[in-house]
């Protein structure tokens, strides 16, 4: 549409634009009054069958990053149990980043994987040096993605095996990690 799209810039200028950029709802914060119905109407009608629920982000790392933390929170939240307090223990050894408050759980990524730049993310990133270098990171696992070979219906059985082989790998780490 080109830079100083005349359209665009008439449209920029409509109260729902304006709404929009100064009230970003990336993260909650004071949605509009419209942000439901834009989420149901939009996103939610072309979601997955059973996928109902929406949690918006500002960015792939920080969606990530959120993903991460729920799902380390739902697994001890089951093992802990459904409703059970947390310790006296755990909330204190949590402070000092240590056991049982800071369990060893981990998330596992693929090779050549970007997921982003906030620490976990980059903990899952295994794309270029120049995202990790200098920074601390998580010693999580990490499994072989299938690399392909092409056109598919050419190389079906080398295809076949390289994925039976990052499987393997993906279920060996499950199971060992």
């Amino acid at each position: 549409m080109g830079y100083n799209n005349h359209a665009l810039i008439e449209a920029a200028k409509s109260p729902e634009m304006i709404s929009a950029l100064a009230n970003r709802p990336a993260i909650g914060n004071f949605p509009s009054k419209r942000w439901n119905d834009q989420l149901r109407d939009g996103l939610l009608r072309v979601a997955p069958r059973g996928l109902d629920k929406i949690f918006t982000a500002q960015s792939g790392s920080e969606a990530n990053e959120l993903a991460f933390k729920a799902a380390f929170m739902l697994y001890r939240r089951r093992e802990r149990g459904e409703n059970v307090e947390w310790t006296a223990e755990e909330i204190t050894s949590c402070m000092a980043n240590a056991k049982p408050g800071s369990p060893e759980l981990a998330v596992m990524s693929f090779t050549n994987s970007f997921h982003g730049r906030g620490f976990g993310s980059l903990s899952t990133t295994r794309s270029k040096a120049v995202h990790k270098l200098d920074i601390p990171s998580f010693n999580w696992p990490s499994a072989p993605f299938p690399t392909l070979k092409y056109p598919l219906e050419e190389n079906k059985d080398a295809n076949n095996a390289e994925e039976k082989r990052c499987l393997a790998e993906v279920e060996r780490l499950i199971t060992s990690w």
